[in-house]
């Protein structure tokens, strides 16, 4: 995601900055943040078990509020 993000400005709002990172997620995985499984995503699996897959439950239990903290601290 940062690669995907990296040349983009600093949106101006909150709301803004979710909706950028919710597309960016999409764009990558091919499903909403609000997808209810694990998406398995070929081209990031380099080995093991649970190489590859991306838990959505994750990005908007933890990341994404992470993410969000860090934009209004700023």
């Amino acid at each position: 995601m940062k690669q995907h993000l990296i040349n983009i400005g600093c949106p101006d709002s909150i709301e803004e900055f979710i909706k950028i990172i919710e597309i960016t997620f999409r764009n990558l995985t091919g499903h909403p943040v609000f997808h209810e499984d694990f998406i398995g995503i070929e081209k990031y699996s380099h080995g093991g078990m649970s190489s590859g897959c991306v838990d959505p439950k994750f990005w908007r239990e933890k990341a994404i509020p992470l993410l969000k903290k860090r934009f209004l601290e700023t």
